[in-house]
C-alpha cells in the first residue's frame, strides 16, 4: 500500500498544481505538454519525485510492496520503472486538472486532489499492520523481528521524502502562479 499511496499523493499534486497554472492553461491554445507549467512539473518528477521513489523502492523495497512480495524477487530495472510510474502520475494529474481549469470547472481539481490524498491516507491506516512495521516479508510472514515503523530507517527517509517533495511542490506551486503566463 505506500507504493499505491505514494501514486495516489503524486496524482494529487498533480492536480493541486493545475489551479497555480490556471492563467498560462486558460491564455494558451497549445497543447498542456507544451507549456512552461507542464515543463517546469516534468523536472520536479525528474529530480525530485522520481529518485525519491526510486530511493524508497530500492532501500525498502519489502515495506513499500506492503510484504506482497520478496524484495530479492524484483528486478532493480522493475523498480526504475515503478519510479518513473510514481514520477508520470504527477504529470497525469495535471493535465487531468489542465483539462478541468480549460473546461472552466477549476473546483474539480482541488476537490479531486483532497479526495484521492483521504483515499491514500485511509488505506495506510487500514492497513496499519503491514505498513506500521518494517521489515523482510519473511520477517513479516514469520512475525519475527519486524520494527515499528515510527522506530525504523523507513520513517526517516519517508518524513525526508515528505518534507522535500512538498517543500519542492510550495515552491513550483508559487512560481507557477507568480511567474508563468506574465
Amino acid at each position: 500500500m505506500p507504493l499505491v499511496a505514494l501514486i495516489l499523493l503524486n496524482v494529487a499534486a498533480g492536480l493541486a498544481l493545475a489551479p497555480a497554472a490556471a492563467r498560462e492553461l486558460r491564455a494558451s491554445p497549445r497543447a498542456v505538454p507544451a507549456l512552461r507549467s507542464f515543463a517546469a512539473l516534468c523536472w520536479h518528477a525528474g529530480l525530485v519525485a522520481l529518485p525519491a521513489a526510486f530511493y524508497l523502492l530500492v532501500r525498502h523495497t519489502d515495506w513499500m510492496f506492503s510484504y506482497a512480495t520478496g524484495g530479492a524477487h524484483i528486478p532493480s530495472a522493475a523498480l526504475l520503472v515503478l519510479s518513473s510510474v510514481v514520477g508520470a502520475s504527477a504529470l497525469g494529474g495535471f493535465a487531468l486538472g489542465a483539462r478541468w481549469m480549460r473546461d472552466h470547472r477549476p473546483q474539480l481539481a482541488p476537490i479531486a486532489a483532497g479526495a484521492l490524498t483521504v483515499v491514500a491516507l485511509a488505506g495506510l491506516v487500514a492497513l496499519r499492520t503491514r505498513a506500521g512495521v518494517v521489515g523482510t516479508t519473511a520477517q513479516f510472514r514469520g512475525g519475527f523481528g519486524l520494527v515499528p515503523f515510527w522506530s525504523s530507517r523507513a520513517s526517516t527517509a519517508v518524513l525526508l521524502v515528505a518534507m522535500v517533495q512538498g517543500g519542492a511542490l510550495a515552491w513550483l506551486g508559487w512560481n507557477l502562479r507568480a511567474r508563468i503566463a506574465r
